[in-house]
């Protein structure tokens, strides 16, 4: 009996280290995680900002007809203007791109949009005969006084319709072919040199009589 219980122990020692269960046990490498560390690309800012070139302005061809213009004054005139004291020649092309405008009493040349230049139709007379009669004469129409600031004597023909006015400046002018309602409304306006510069001065042909 003895015998049999020391085999079976045998056995058993046997198959214990055969199934090596009595080995040591294997040591695992530990598996260590991997993180993905993925960081977002840092972007070079690259300035693209360019300055804008500059823009050249070209430069205006001179047309050849010469104006004048004044150091205070926004018009541009003929030579003889009397408008224009101490005036200052300049091409036209060139005055309006200065902004002058022409001025109304000499009538000087104008420039159209597509850049021709055209001469305006002088008020001045040349000869008087042309709307009066031949011995009529400007100067002998009697004036009256009148409160202005601008106008110091009107007046009227009606069988020439011709309008004389002094000015408080000395200059005296006769006005052609001027309707008689409208020396109404000039004498009755509330402001003559107003209504003057409105409706007569570059509406009719005019002379000059005296400085």
């Amino acid at each position: 009996m003895k015998k049999r219980q020391v085999y079976i122990i045998a056995l058993l020692i046997l198959c214990y280290f055969l199934c090596g269960c009595g080995s040591q046990p294997r040591s695992i490498a530990p598996v260590e995680a991997v993180v993905e560390q993925t960081e977002a690309p840092v972007e070079t800012v690259v300035d693209q900002t360019e300055e804008s070139p500059t823009v050249s302005v070209e430069e205006i061809i001179p047309s050849g007809v010469m104006v004048y213009i004044t150091k205070e004054g926004d018009k541009y005139h003929k030579e003889d203007c009397s408008s224009a004291q101490n005036n200052l020649p300049i091409d036209i092309y060139r005055a309006i791109e200065l902004g002058y405008e022409p001025c109304s009493l000499c009538r000087p040349p104008l420039v159209t949009e597509d850049g021709e230049i055209q001469e305006q139709e002088s008020l001045r007379i040349e000869d008087r005969t042309d709307y009066v009669s031949k011995d009529f004469d400007p100067r002998d129409v009697p004036l009256e006084k009148v409160e202005s600031s601008n106008l110091s004597q009107v007046g009227y023909d009606k069988e020439e319709r011709v309008l004389v006015i002094e000015f408080n400046s000395g200059g005296l002018y006769a006005y052609y072919d001027v309707p008689e309602t409208v020396v109404t409304e000039l004498l009755d306006a509330e402001s003559l040199g107003s209504y003057f510069y409105a409706n007569i001065r570059n509406q009719y042909k005019n002379e000059k009589l005296s400085e």
